[in-house]
């Protein structure tokens, strides 16, 4: 089956995904450390980046018969990979780490459904032989669960008011990110589990679930009002709406590092304050992308690349933190993600980064030569 693709869409999530690609190895091979003013760009963004993926993929739902057939086409399109991806990785681990290494097969257990479930709050133990990399190894995978359990939410809200206009969904949408905003603010970290287990834990479960649910409504509102379909509106309205975005970004940017951060991860009565401006954010450069695609997609080597790559992000997404994780092991240079004390200070050297990168790109590029290749249709 040949499917129609949106073409700056996809350049859009080609972008996205090459960002957090990097970002990841940046944190693999010890640029968030020692590197911080490279490592700034990655971190400043983080959040804008996977809301936006959030955004499109609202942008292009379309609802099946029913609430069973939408689900379930879910758990084919997320359900089904993450399963499949975190089986793979768990294989090679078990082979390393039990029948190469001397993790107890208990551990390696605890370790495994810990990171199956994203981290919820197992209290690890510190593996003595080696610093513990197992402990992290599923770490992209989490935003997986997390958006299949959104996309529930959703699918079940939108056929609660799809049929109550654009006002209704924008009053549902409202109300979702008013009840993450009072998850965060009456910090439920302590009887819910964090999602990551380091202290500086991002997110949490319900609030990222009720969050990513807003998002992917307001996002199928946008594909109503044909928001991102520039050729829809004036040149001079979209170029308002462009500037009106820089704006925002600049001065939400200029407040990254404090209580104003763009993300979900404010408590407290800054709560309500991060999930609005990490929402709105997300949505300026959501459409700050979507213009500069509107331009790029009229040079055909960088088209053809960004929407190749941006269709095939889950894949991207699911593949590139495992495989840099082992190649960081097998050059022993393996840093481990968020523990920031186990890093060496003079271990740190640039090459690692840029090798890890174009080790993990080649190897990704393999796995698509050899993949079946889906056929598109982009208009």
């Amino acid at each position: 089956m040949i499917k129609k693709r949106i073409v700056e869409l996809d350049m859009v999530k080609g972008i996205g995904i090459i960002y957090v690609f990097l970002r990841h190895l940046c944190e693999l091979t010890g640029v968030n450390t020692y590197g911080g003013e490279v490592y700034f760009l990655f971190d400043s963004c983080t959040e804008c980046m996977m809301f936006l993926f959030v955004f499109l993929s609202g942008y292009v739902y379309k609802p099946k018969t029913s609430i069973g057939e939408d689900i379930k086409n879910k758990v084919r399109q997320l359900l089904i990979p993450y399963l499949k991806y975190i089986s793979f990785f768990s294989c090679i681990y078990f082979f390393v780490y039990v029948l190469q290494g001397d993790m107890s097969l208990a551990m390696f257990g605890t370790y495994t459904i810990s990171n199956f479930l994203g981290n919820p709050g197992f209290d690890y133990l510190q593996w003595t032989t080696y610093v513990n990399p197992i402990k992290y190894a599923f770490v992209p995978f989490w935003y997986i669960a997390e958006i299949f359990s959104a996309f529930t939410l959703f699918i079940l809200v939108f056929r609660m008011v799809k049929d109550k206009g654009l006002q209704g969904k924008g009053l549902a949408a409202i109300m979702l990110l008013v009840l993450t905003s009072l998850l965060m603010y009456f910090d439920l970290r302590g009887i819910i589990a964090n999602t990551f287990v380091s202290g500086v834990s991002y997110f949490t479960v319900c609030p990222n679930i009720t969050g990513f649910a807003a998002l992917l409504l307001i996002g199928h509102i946008l594909h109503e009002v044909r928001a991102f379909d520039l050729e829809f509106y004036s040149k001079k309205n979209v170029m308002i709406t462009l500037a009106i975005s820089l704006v925002i970004m600049i001065t939400f940017f200029a407040f990254h590092d404090n209580p104003y951060a763009l993300q979900y991860a404010h408590w407290g009565s800054f709560g309500f304050r991060s999930v609005y401006m990490a929402t709105v954010s997300a949505l300026a450069l959501t459409y700050m992308l979507i213009n500069i695609c509107y331009y790029l997609k009229r040079l055909e080597r960088i088209r053809t690349c960004l929407t190749y790559i941006g269709a095939n992000t889950l894949d991207i997404l699911l593949l590139h933190f495992g495989i840099g994780e082992l190649i960081t092991m097998a050059f022993g240079f393996w840093y481990p993600v968020y523990d920031i004390p186990c890093y060496p200070a003079d271990g740190f050297a640039w090459w690692h980064f840029y090798l890890v990168v174009v080790l993990t790109a080649i190897i990704i590029g393999i796995y698509f030569a050899i993949k079946k290749r889906k056929e598109y249709v982009w208009k």
